[in-house]
Parts: structure tokens; sequence; C-alpha cells
């Protein structure tokens, strides 16, 4: 048999030990969610402005083959009849650059009279902001050419 303890002396509950393990396992639980919830939001965040990259790729490629044939196009009557305009090309593909919101480029022309325009448009990220990358940069390139035909 057990003595029987003194009337003023404190009792710890029946309880205590319990709180404290289950107290230690919820906190691993916490961080295991907490990585989950950034895992989840990242991958999101990936697929999310990975999809604006897309975009701004796609966009860039447009306007540069826009570009491309708007100068082609500025310089086909006078090409047409034998003398090259390499001048109105480039200028009318860069207004068009010009005229599409957001975005750059610049214009070059190529022996043979081609015509090369490379572009490119960015835009700023919604979730991997949150790492330290602010923006995402689509580029494009496109080049076009007139074939003489008259002049002879």
């Amino acid at each position: 048999m057990t003595a029987p303890e003194p009337a003023g002396a404190a009792q710890l509950p029946a309880t205590s030990r319990l709180s404290s393990g289950a107290g230690e396992r919820g906190g691993s639980w916490s961080i295991m969610v907490l990585l989950l919830v950034v895992s989840f939001t990242l991958g999101a965040g990936l697929v999310v402005d990975g999809n604006r990259k897309a975009g701004a790729v796609r966009v860039a490629t447009a306007a540069a083959a826009d570009a491309a044939r708007a100068g082609v196009d500025a310089s086909a009557t006078s090409r047409l009849a034998g003398r090259a305009d390499t001048g109105a090309a480039v200028v009318a593909a860069r207004a068009y650059l010009r005229s599409v919101p957001d975005v750059s480029g610049s214009v070059t022309v190529l022996p043979g009279g081609r015509l090369r325009v490379e572009a490119s448009q960015t835009l700023p990220t919604r979730y991997v902001s949150l790492i330290g990358i602010d923006n995402v940069t689509g580029r494009g390139e496109a080049e076009a050419a007139l074939f003489e035909t008259g002049g002879g």
C-alpha cells in the first residue's frame, strides 16, 4: 500500500502529460500543412505565371510577324518597280510595333530585301513575385521577304 499524500500537496491533472504530447504532434502537423500550402501556392503560381509567359511569347511572335509583313507590304510597290525602298519598310514595321500595347522590338534589313523583326513583351507576375520573380518576358522574331517580279 502506498502512503496517503498530505492534504495540501499539489496534484497534477491526469491530462497534463497527454496535452503536452498532443501539442507536439499538433505542431508537426502545422508545419506539414504550412509546407503543403506553400508548395501548392508555388505550383499554382508556376502554372499561372507560366501561362502568362507563354501568352507573352505568342503576342511577341505575332507582333513580329505582323510588323515584318507590314514593312514588306509598305515597300512592295517600289520593289515591284525594281527599286528597293528599305526605308519605307523599316518605318512601317516600327510603326506597327509601336501600335501593339506593351511590345517593344527592333527592325533590321537583311541582304536580299528580307526584313527581320524581333519583338518582346514583359508582363508582371502574379504569384511567383512572392519568391522574387517580378516579371516574365516573351520574345518572338520573324522575317519576311518580297521577291522582285517586275522591272524587266
